[in-house]
């Protein structure tokens, strides 16, 4: 996301080619400022470790997923069964609008 971001802000192209993606609010901050990005998004790492570790323990166990599955600190998380996927849910999304909530 940020080198994109330098290259759309480097090539002056600020308004006519937009970057987004997954990226850190340190190193998009400068790009959402100056228009190269509108948003990016980014998971909770803490989260997606728990429910990674969370789920190996259940494969271990042989405990099957359920289409709903309660997830101790994390409550209900959907399991796609055609697509073998547990959904942790949506990922924060960064704009002009919220960047400046969170610390650097």
């Amino acid at each position: 996301g940020p080198g994109a971001a330098q290259a759309v802000t480097e090539l002056k192209k600020i308004g006519k080619v937009f970057v987004t993606g997954v990226a850190l609010p340190s190193g998009m901050k400068p790009y959402i400022e100056n228009g190269a990005s509108k948003s990016f998004v980014l998971w909770d790492p803490g989260k997606l470790g728990y429910l990674t570790v969370w789920a190996g323990a259940q494969l271990a166990a042989g405990k099957p997923f359920q289409a709903e599955n309660d997830v101790p600190g994390l409550g209900k998380i959907a399991y796609d069964a055609s697509k073998k996927m547990l959904l942790l849910g949506p990922p924060t999304t960064f704009t002009k609008a919220n960047i400046d909530q969170y610390k650097f």
